[in-house]
């Protein structure tokens, strides 16, 4: 292999792929023991730490007060009162403001934008081998190796649908408050109970007062499918008018992302987790 084609090579006392929050919070558990001395490096596929946060969609929000999403005992410096329940864009500068906290305690080397391939141990000393988007190597020696990443879950593509009247989209790859569904006063259908389908609704009953959302949901723990219908009336806050039907017996899919299929015109949009 000709000089340059080889791998670079980085040695520490301790490696942690995934830089999300079991990656912070593996980063912060070390830096209690790990002295100012020892070297820590950090590496992620994607260009900052965050996590499933850098890659989700743009109007997904914590479903917690925010206290509670921690990196150990790192405090939040938003200002906000606890229940507050903080955007993406919030929860992204927590995670790096966490990463120059941790800095200050320990070394900590960051490798963003390397993808974790492979690992062998030779000796005590493990070998993890990364590969750079340019296609570059990376070799990380390290006396301990952590992998905190999740299961690489991939965004839904849209649903594959047969009628020309309805438009399919999902919102990890467009913003459902802009665009087609921004111009149609159409319903919106979204098939799915889970995180993703309430933030959904959360955003366009917010997006779009007056506008019909209906929430399709799958057995879950109840034997019926249930539908619920939204709308937020101007002048109520933003707050839905909820109403729940009980006519089907259709399980959803389960799914880590939402799909939005969108009617058009006088059609009616529907959805599916």
């Amino acid at each position: 292999m000709p000089e340059s084609d080889s791998p670079r090579v980085e040695s520490c006392d301790l490696c942690i792929v995934g830089a999300g929050i079991a990656g912070l919070n593996a980063l912060f558990a070390a830096s209690r023991y790990l002295s100012r001395d020892q070297k820590m490096i950090l590496i992620d596929r994607r260009s900052r730490p965050g996590g499933m946060w850098v890659d989700v969609y743009s109007y997904v929000r914590l479903h917690q007060p925010h206290p509670m999403f921690a990196a150990g005992n790192i405090e939040w410096t938003l200002g906000q009162d606890r229940p507050h329940l903080a955007t993406k864009r919030e929860v992204l500068d927590h995670f790096r403001h966490c990463v120059d906290v941790l800095a200050e305690r320990v070394r900590v080397d960051e490798y963003f934008g390397w993808e974790f391939e492979s690992q062998d141990e030779v000796n005590g000393v493990v070998r993890a081998t990364c590969r750079g988007a340019d296609g570059r190597m990376l070799v990380v020696e390290a006396k301990q190796l952590i992998k905190a990443y999740g299961l690489a879950i991939t965004p839904n593509e849209p649903l594959a649908i047969s009628s020309e009247r309805v438009h399919s989209v999902s919102p990890d790859y467009c913003d459902l408050r802009s665009g087609d569904i921004r111009e149609s006063r159409a319903p919106v259908w979204i098939i799915g109970g889970g995180k993703t389908a309430m933030d959904t609704a959360h955003a366009l009953i917010t997006a779009y007062p007056g506008r019909q959302v209906n929430l399709v949901a799958g057995r879950g723990l109840s034997s019926p499918a249930e539908t619920a219908s939204y709308r937020a009336v101007p002048g109520d806050g933003g707050r839905a008018q909820c109403r729940a039907l009980w006519p089907h017996n259709w399980v959803a899919g389960s799914t880590a992302r939402t799909n939005l299929r969108f009617r058009t015109g006088t059609a009616q949009p529907m959805a599916r987790t």
